[in-house]
């Protein structure tokens, strides 16, 4: 998974020397002590590289921690999970597919936004999984907004053979609703009922999470 988030790549903590710590704003720590330890927000650990570069596409803040001469030094997200959406009224929007269809958010019982781009193969594979699965979902409406270019998602499409009949892919999406919800992970998936009010979100490829959620919230034996 791209997941947006490089530093998820990074596995091993860079660590040097110092001796003592001080925060001075959101962004920016004095340290001195014997040992630097980085992690992201989810608390793997990983290099300073990709801490530097995690923080400069300002989604995050840092928080440190140190003891026996070792400082921790975490991202922290500006912005709240997509947990504490739940139970969240989202505006009404009206998407344009790739055919150029409008696509409303309330047209079924059931809409699933799936955040997606061509770079994330675990959100392709989720999408292919979910096109089939959507046949035994009649009351559901799967939507995949990307901020792929309209030729990129057809390109995609031809070099994969892949056709999406069942879900209706958004093509060069940077609307209200990235803002709103926050997402800088994919795939990410946010379900709305009828009135779309925020009933579950999954994060990460977690299909078997993605339909246990699905089947809750549709009622679904």
């Amino acid at each position: 998974m791209k997941f947006n988030i490089l530093f998820l790549l990074f596995l091993l903590p860079f660590v040097c020397c110092a001796q003592e710590m001080n925060q001075i704003d959101e962004n920016t720590v004095c340290i001195k002590g014997d040992t630097i330890l980085y992690y992201d927000a989810e608390g793997f650990a990983i290099s300073r590289l990709a801490h530097s570069d995690s923080l400069k596409t300002h989604k995050y803040i840092i928080s440190f921690k140190g003891n026996n001469g070792k400082a921790e030094i975490h991202l922290v997200y500006k912005y709240p999970k997509l947990e504490t959406l739940i139970g969240r009224l989202l505006p009404q929007v009206i998407f344009f597919d790739i055919k150029g269809k409008p696509v409303g958010i309330n047209e079924k019982d059931i809409t699933v936004i799936c955040f997606w781009d061509k770079y994330c193969s675990s959100c392709i594979r989720e999408l292919i999984v979910l096109d089939i699965l959507a046949v035994d979902y009649p009351n559901v409406a799967f939507v995949a907004l990307t901020p792929d270019s309209c030729e990129e998602v057809r390109n995609l499409m031809k070099k994969l053979r892949l056709k999406w009949e069942n879900i209706a892919v958004v093509p060069a999406y940077d609307g209200e609703f990235t803002d709103i919800l926050h997402i800088f992970v994919y795939p990410s998936n946010v379900i709305l009922d009828k009135n779309r009010v925020v009933r579950g979100v999954t994060v990460g490829g977690n299909i078997r999470l993605l339909l246990s959620t699905l089947e809750e919230v549709s009622g679904k034996d």
